[in-house]
């Protein structure tokens, strides 16, 4: 498995960020909105969000309390892959750190009120029941 270089920063635009790549220089690309995988940290060590769609990436990994490097994980719950793509898709709302309890009211979330409300009438139209907010493994985050 390549290593892999995580880069952050805070610029002003997402344009002017640098996407993940791996030690050889292969850019890494999000798992919902296909564009080039630029993170923002979350509250939650070792936790960040894809920039341009707020998807969660576990991005330190430990094996026996040391840090290992791996790719970056995604942490939305595979079954609700294609939903998730499709969402972005027509709304281009970013997922929420705060709704998916990454993120303290007021921390770090990408998401704005807008992304809020286009999601969540996105998937009162598009579904039976509110979406299971909360990643995979969201109990271990904590």
């Amino acid at each position: 498995m390549p290593n892999v270089r995580f880069v952050f920063l805070v610029p002003a635009t997402q344009s002017e960020r640098e996407p993940m790549a791996t030690d050889e220089g292969v850019k890494q690309t999000c798992h919902v909105c296909d564009q080039p995988l630029c993170v923002s940290w979350t509250d939650t060590h070792g936790i960040a969000q894809c920039w341009t769609c707020g998807a969660p990436y576990r991005v330190f990994h430990y094996e026996n309390g040391v840090r290992a490097k791996k790719e970056p994980e995604l942490l939305l719950e595979e079954g609700t892959l294609d939903e998730d793509r499709q969402c972005y898709a027509e709304t281009q709302a970013r997922l929420s750190a705060v709704g998916m309890g990454l993120s303290f009211p007021g921390g770090y979330d990408v998401a704005t009120a807008e992304d809020h409300r286009k999601l969540g009438d996105w998937y009162k139209a598009h579904t039976e029941v509110a979406p299971v907010t909360a990643p995979k493994d969201s109990e271990e985050l904590r």
